[in-house]
């Protein structure tokens, strides 16, 4: 999309979202397709094992397909990932790829546990312009007691093997980032030698971050202390003026932070994304949160998500990241 269409959608949508408008006269410019939930770990904070085998599977590629189709026109970027590991899916490289002939921006979120070098060969002549490596840890210890079924050395060997192939490769891309979560396990250890040996490896950028709560269904430990309260918000969430969340199966919820799908707002095999963006229940959840009624969204009524800083509707410590994407 030319980036004049960019900057009149990018203006149209902070407009809606100021005045809170629920019927927008734009599209998503955001998408989260899920390309599986299946996950090979069972880390100490993820809810993923708490899905039903049976509510489990692999998103078809022709559906992915069929939605691209229709979003390449209004759609920005995708995130080709949510509640699983998407490594696990075997026309991954194929949707990277689709994603790039249609010019959409493609990101990926990895515990890199599965990143061979084949997989690392075919990730990066794919196309694929941003990766984030989900680390969790400094050291072997702290690492595997909180990616249960993940080794340290192993893992480790697969993000230097990614790098030096990009690095082989002399590709600029996927931009590459390193993100360990700060638990109780690690917050205390010195980080600083896992970051230059990575850096020296060209990793774009690591970042240390803290915990979310995922809408209230994960307990953040402080101090020893569940951590588990409802919020006093001051302002609306941004995402269903911006985005929207689609599932393996191809339903559709509001919110990446909805991680067992309650939220549902249609389904892509029945309905077009025009239509579920702006259909009545997408509207009636825009209602609530344009009146600030959380508590009649379960999802939101306890989302630590909804307190982050902020500059025009934005969370800053995405600012940088958003704007680069889908403006400059």
């Amino acid at each position: 999309m030319r980036r004049k269409n960019r900057y009149s959608t990018m203006t149209r949508m902070l407009f809606s979202y100021w005045h809170k408008n629920v019927a927008l006269n734009y599209n998503p410019i955001r998408l989260w397709i899920e390309a599986t939930n299946f996950c090979n770990l069972k880390c100490s904070m993820c809810l993923n094992r708490s899905i039903k085998i049976e509510e489990k599977g692999f998103m078809e590629f022709e559906l992915f397909k069929k939605i691209i189709d229709e979003a390449k026109d209004f759609v920005y970027s995708v995130n080709l990932h949510h509640r699983g590991e998407s490594l696990m899916h075997k026309d991954l490289p194929e949707m990277i790829k689709y994603c790039r002939d249609h010019k959409i921006y493609s990101q990926l979120h990895t515990n890199a546990t599965l990143l061979t070098e084949d997989k690392a060969y075919k990730i990066i002549t794919s196309g694929l312009n941003y990766i984030s490596f989900s680390f969790d840890g400094y050291d072997k210890k702290s690492y595997e007691s909180i990616r249960i079924g993940a080794k340290f050395e192993e893992t480790l060997g697969n993000i230097t093997t990614f790098l030096k192939m990009k690095d082989r490769l002399k590709s600029k891309t996927p931009y590459s980032v390193c993100e360990i979560i700060e638990f109780e396990q690690n917050k205390r250890q010195d980080y600083r030698h896992l970051q230059n040996e990575l850096l020296s490896r060209k990793l774009d950028k690591f970042i240390i971050k803290k915990p979310h709560n995922w809408a209230g269904a994960y307990k953040i430990k402080s101090d020893n202390k569940a951590v588990h309260k409802k919020r006093n918000t001051s302002h609306s969430c941004t995402f269903p003026w911006y985005a929207l969340v689609i599932l393996w199966d191809g339903t559709v919820v509001i919110c990446p932070q909805d991680f067992f799908g309650e939220n549902k707002v249609g389904n892509v095999n029945h309905a077009p994304l025009k239509e579920i963006w702006n259909s009545p229940s997408m509207i009636q959840y825009r209602k609530k949160m344009k009146e600030k009624k959380y508590q009649e969204i379960k999802t939101c009524e306890y989302c630590d998500r909804l307190q982050t800083k902020r500059l025009f509707g934005i969370p800053t410590s995405h600012l940088h990241a958003f704007l680069k994407e889908h403006i400059i």
